[in-house]
């Protein structure tokens, strides 16, 4: 249901990133959100964002390489 309507989806996601920037899960959910929407140079901004915070986290890591060889 979000997906169809994205822009409430996506500033649900930013909310509490904008309240806890060291929040890991709400940015990652962002990520794969702006993924599916196409967005994926955000969603790439995104994944850098939470590995700054959490560099240890493997599924940020591995959709970032993946998404690094998406256009």
């Amino acid at each position: 249901d979000r997906l169809q309507r994205p822009d409430d989806a996506i500033a649900a996601f930013r909310r509490p990133i904008e309240l806890d920037p060291k929040l890991a899960n709400p940015r990652f959910g962002l990520a794969v959100l702006l993924h599916k929407l196409g967005r994926n140079a955000e969603a790439r901004t995104e994944l850098e964002g939470l590995l700054k915070i959490k560099p240890d986290d493997a599924k940020a890591a591995t959709m970032l390489e993946q998404l690094k060889r998406t256009p």
